[in-house]
């Protein structure tokens, strides 16, 4: 049985380094761990060390894995024990200023004695994935990993906690250039058949749940032409047995 907590500890980094440098599949890392393989994943993910002059030393080591999680998890409480920074921050942020801009700013400026790089801003926007990305994760998070590969979203700010799917499940995350909703043409043919019972002037406001989640389960029962006239649910069903 697993583990209720999920922070890797030293000892799990050491058999995870002989685990990683025997190419054993994560989901039997995961087992001998005791641990869930998105937390498996994420760690060697987050923790692998690289050298950009020295790439034959890239690799997964257990002290140096720890030393990154330690390094990481104390920049990101420096914005936490310091609110009337994180205010400015978070401030800034909501002007669409990037992270390298805010960054500068305060360095240029002497707005503070604490110094913030834009690593770390990064790393704050990252590790509060959101309201919407939360809905995503729960909500995908039962299929299997071939089912939830990648993810293409527009964007909106709603959205800049795209590193979170990969962090929980390994999925990669894909933005449209701007003006460019075409790139993701099966969201766009979806919101077009929404548009027919909710046209885009509509108020979603008293519009329930359950009569969005009537509206999704009678678009997925009709049938396509691109689909050979099977229906979207029989289609995405058939492809799960199929990587089943």
């Amino acid at each position: 049985m697993s583990r209720c907590h999920t922070q890797i500890t030293l000892a799990d980094r050491r058999r995870l380094h002989h685990l990683v440098a025997a190419k054993v599949p994560l989901n039997e890392m995961a087992r001998q761990l005791g641990r869930h393989r998105s937390t498996i994943y994420r760690d060697i993910k987050r923790n692998t060390f690289r050298d950009r002059e020295l790439p034959n030393y890239d690799g997964y080591y257990s002290t140096v894995a720890h030393d990154i999680s330690r390094d990481r998890r104390r920049r990101l409480r420096k914005l936490r024990r310091h609110p009337a920074l994180r205010k400015e921050i978070i401030s800034q942020l909501e002007a669409r200023w990037s992270p390298e801009q805010i960054a500068g700013r305060l360095l240029s400026d002497g707005l503070s004695r604490i110094r913030v790089c834009k690593e770390t801003i990064y790393r704050f926007i990252y590790s509060k994935p959101g309201p919407i990305m939360d809905k995503i994760i729960r909500a995908f998070s039962p299929l299997p990993a071939f089912a939830r590969q990648s993810f293409t979203f527009d964007r909106g700010t709603e959205f800049a906690g795209f590193r979170a799917l990969e962090d929980e499940f390994g999925a990669r995350s894909w933005s449209c250039d701007p003006s460019a909703p075409w790139q993701k043409g099966t969201v766009e043919n979806a919101n077009k058949r929404i548009r027919r019972y909710l046209p885009g002037t509509t108020d979603l406001a008293p519009v329930s749940q359950r009569d969005l989640l009537a509206l999704t389960r009678h678009l997925n029962d009709q049938p396509r032409k691109c689909l050979g006239y099977m229906t979207p649910a029989e289609a995405f069903m058939a492809h799960l047995q199929d990587g089943a």
